[in-house]
């Protein structure tokens, strides 16, 4: 029996080659459909969508990458993420997430807070 894989990824801006998110999913290419749905439907309102409209207002798209691939062990996967988002925290990546990793979407408990995006965003955009 093969054992079932996820993935540790996270999604870069084209123009810095920075990273500004660290995930993890089994299915990461229709997890980032769902981000660029989810960031830019709450554009007005999150500093995350400002920032994807932004890429795609100056002809960018996000970039995803796949950092890790592994076993879809909650002791296997949670470590790998806790270990990207710390690696690129302490790179100086201004990353979105709330956590540190490990946890669901909802955890604000850590303390850290999130970059904040400063870009100019004039809510002009429209998407086909």
């Amino acid at each position: 029996m093969t054992e079932k894989t996820t993935h540790i990824y996270g999604i870069k801006d084209p123009f810095t080659n920075k990273f500004v998110y660290v995930g993890k999913s089994n299915y990461p290419d229709l997890r980032y459909v769902q981000h660029n749905e989810e960031w830019h439907k709450f554009s007005r309102n999150f500093n995350r969508g400002k920032w994807w409209d932004s890429v795609v207002a100056r002809g960018g798209v996000p970039v995803l990458v796949i950092l890790d691939t592994m076993s879809q062990d909650e002791s296997v996967w949670k470590p790998a993420e806790q270990y990207w988002i710390k690696y690129f925290r302490d790179l100086n990546h201004p990353l979105f997430n709330k956590a540190n990793g490990g946890q669901d979407s909802s955890y604000e408990g850590n303390g850290w807070k999130p970059y904040v995006f400063s870009g100019q965003f004039d809510g002009k955009l429209e998407f086909n």
